[in-house]
């Protein structure tokens, strides 16, 4: 019995991690383990055990979308069998991974007994200082030769379920992800401590207990932004963007016809913009488009913008796999301007396991079980190489932080750009892999809201098999493209060259040092 409230708590974490109308769960979900953990007098064994069960119930929730990524003929896997074996085999590890630092955090938590106010923000604070150790553990775990070992990979993050709540987001201003991940668990150490350990009436005494539970309330209504004052002044101007929103399925490899209709798509694409009305300043593409890139191989690039946009200056965002001069393949961003030229690039540097890289601890255990061959076509037709260095993507005084897809889970990434100058932050993406999964699309809407007000920017992802979509820089989502339809979205950013938040200015700090 006890064994299913730890589950139930898990479930209850994993809802609101997936469903940001239902973020409030969060708030009270781990009352039901913590129940378990203090006041049934479990043994420190049974602490490590039902703090496993309920990580391994929360992270098989946050991250179901894997199973989502059947069939695997994308990549080649043709067996529906084998694609259901290769699913659980990565799922079931990284959850059994994750939910390992759970039940460690569970085992010290314990010793930390709630008699003291105190304890309350040390419990906390104990699961943030694993959460990050559980980040450099995903690195160790997806540990491959073009891994970038670095605590990047922070899907499973309680802070982002305050996404759902837009002033308790504006938090993340000070102390990104991680306060907010502190925030999560501490009300519901609080609460779990109000009613359970002090006990909980109506009497006179306990008035100050009605007033908290009050303030608690009213807290989640309050605007931290404009009270704490956590964006700083912005110097910066207003912009026009276009983003390029499309719907092509990924394949392991591209016959020339495809490679045609892809580029026509695009193309076509582009073009209505010219008749749109809307003279955009910024033009943006999702993951691996292309479009620019065959543009420049044809020779057609400053004649088609030329006649496209006339005697406007326009900067076009875009990307592609290209092959370096050693004839590795890298996932390339480039900065184009329609009077100049390509003036600025960058290489992916965060790259996906399986999907563009294959770990050393995932290549062994499929070769043990006999399925090297499927990794071995992984790896001559989707491998890549890492990029070498974070860098914004920069032109006279414009400065873009320009990522891919799978880079915008980084808790760092984009607040370095943008304390090196970036005045925009851009996402390039596909989830095509995911087969346009709505359940990842909701996750990543929350991690692009804590990276806007993480950094003080506007966020603007360009999409292939979602909508795209554009976030100010408190973390409202400004507007989005529909579910399945190829089209172009508009909007007005603010390109903020000065003026960030006070995470960002901190990580401009570490970045001087």
């Amino acid at each position: 019995m006890l064994f299913l409230y730890s589950a139930i708590s898990g479930l209850l974490l994993s809802v609101s991690y997936n469903y940001p109308f239902l973020w409030f769960f969060g708030l009270f979900s781990f009352v039901p383990f913590l129940y378990v953990l203090y006041l049934k007098g479990i043994t420190s064994k049974q602490a490590l055990a039902h703090g496993f069960l309920f990580g391994l119930t929360f992270f098989g929730g946050a991250l179901f979308w894997f199973w989502h990524m059947l069939p695997l003929d994308r990549l080649g896997v043709e067996s529906p069998l084998v694609g259901v074996i290769l699913i659980f085999i990565q799922w079931a590890l990284l959850i059994a991974f994750m939910a390992l630092f759970v039940s460690v955090w569970a085992y010290f938590a314990q010793r930390l007994k709630l008699d003291k106010v105190q304890n309350l923000f040390l419990v906390s604070a104990l699961w943030v200082v694993f959460e990050y150790i559980s980040l450099w553990g995903y690195a160790l775990l997806s540990l491959g030769g073009e891994s970038f070992f670095s605590p990047q990979f922070s899907a499973g993050m309680l802070g982002y379920i305050l996404a759902g709540n837009h002033n308790l987001l504006q938090l993340a201003g000070i102390g990104g992800v991680y306060l907010l991940s502190f925030v999560v668990v501490l009300v519901n150490v609080y609460l779990f401590w109000l009613f359970f350990v002090v006990g909980f009436d109506f009497k006179r005494e306990n008035l100050v207990k009605v007033i908290s539970i009050a303030v608690l309330v009213l807290v989640m209504y309050v605007p931290f932004g404009k009270v704490l004052n956590l964006s700083y002044k912005s110097e910066g101007s207003v912009a026009k963007v276009a983003v390029i929103n499309t719907y092509t399925e990924s394949t392991i490899s591209l016959s020339a016809e495809d490679i045609e209709n892809r580029f026509n798509t695009r193309e076509t694409l582009v073009k209505s913009i010219k008749d749109s009305g809307e003279s955009p300043d910024i033009v943006v593409l999702p993951e691996d488009s292309r479009f620019l890139f065959t543009l420049m191989g044809q020779n057609r690039d400053k004649e088609f913008f030329n006649e496209l946009f006339e005697d406007k200056e326009v900067f076009v965002v875009d990307s592609s796999r290209v092959n370096d001069e050693y004839g590795d393949v890298l996932s390339r961003v480039f900065l184009y301007s329609s009077k100049i030229g390509l003036v600025s690039t960058y290489d992916k540097i965060f790259l996906t396991q399986m999907g563009e890289y294959t770990p050393y601890l995932t290549y062994g255990f499929f070769k043990l079980i006999g399925l090297d061959g499927i990794l071995e076509k992984l790896k001559r037709n989707r491998s890549y190489t890492k990029g070498e260095e974070l860098k914004t993507l920069k032109y006279k005084d414009l400065e873009i932080g320009a990522l891919f897809c799978s880079e915008i889970m980084s808790p760092n990434m984009y607040s370095s750009l943008a304390s090196s100058g970036a005045g925009l932050l851009v996402n390039l993406s596909s989830q095509s892999l995911a087969h346009g999964s709505k359940l990842l699309y909701r996750q990543t809407i929350n991690m692009a809201k804590v990276r806007a007000v993480e950094s003080n920017k506007y966020f603007v992802q360009a999409s292939n098999f979602v909508p795209s979509f554009i976030i100010d820089n408190n973390g409202n989502l400004l507007k989005s493209s529909k579910w399945g339809e190829e089209a172009v979205l508009y909007g007005e950013i603010e390109i903020r060259v000065k003026g960030g938040s006070f995470y960002s200015r901190l990580f401009s700090g570490l970045n001087s040092q």
